[in-house]
C-alpha cells in the first residue's frame, strides 16, 4: 500500500466535465494547490462518441467538447491568475484518461465533481467517481454539488 504525503504534493489534477459541479471542484482544487504550493492541472476527457461515460453525448465532436472545456478553463483562469495552472485535454473515456494523466504527471490528488443521478438513470450509468476511487493511484476528492 502506498502512503501519500500531502506535504510533498507537487501536482493537483482537477477533472472537469463542464457540468454544474465543475466550477466548485475546480475552485477546491485551486485552493488546495495554492495552499500546498502545487501546480494545478485542469483536465477534460473528451471521451468517445457513444460511450456510456460520455458526458457530452449531445455533442459528438470531441474537438467541439475540447474547445468548450478550454474556453471554460480560460474564463476561470482570468480570475485566478495567482494559481500555477495548465489545461490538458485527453481523448479517452473519463476514468481511463484521468487515471492515465494522474500516473503520467505524478499527481498527488485528483479532484472531481460527482454527477448526481437518481432512479433508473443512476442504475443505467457507471459512476466515474466510483471508478476513480477504485483505480486511481492517488487520493480522490469528490466535491459535492450543492444546489
Amino acid at each position: 500500500m502506498t502512503v501519500h504525503r500531502f506535504e510533498t504534493m507537487r501536482r493537483v489534477l482537477a477533472a472537469v466535465d463542464l457540468g454544474c459541479g465543475a466550477l466548485p471542484a475546480l475552485d477546491y482544487a485551486a485552493g488546495i494547490a495554492r495552499c500546498r504550493g502545487a501546480h494545478l492541472i485542469v483536465m477534460h476527457a473528451t471521451g468517445f462518441a457513444g460511450s456510456p461515460l460520455d458526458l457530452h453525448a449531445d455533442e459528438p465532436d470531441p474537438v467541439a467538447r475540447e474547445t468548450a472545456a478550454r474556453a471554460f478553463f480560460d474564463a476561470w483562469r482570468e480570475g485566478n491568475g495567482d494559481t500555477s495552472a495548465e489545461f490538458v485535454s485527453v481523448r479517452s473515456r473519463a476514468p481511463d484518461g484521468i487515471v492515465e494523466t494522474a500516473i503520467e504527471r505524478d499527481v498527488g490528488l485528483v479532484v472531481v465533481a460527482p454527477l448526481i443521478r437518481a432512479g433508473l438513470e443512476a442504475a443505467a450509468h457507471h459512476s466515474v467517481t466510483a471508478a476513480l476511487i477504485r483505480s486511481c493511484p492517488c487520493p480522490v476528492l469528490a466535491v459535492p454539488v450543492t444546489i
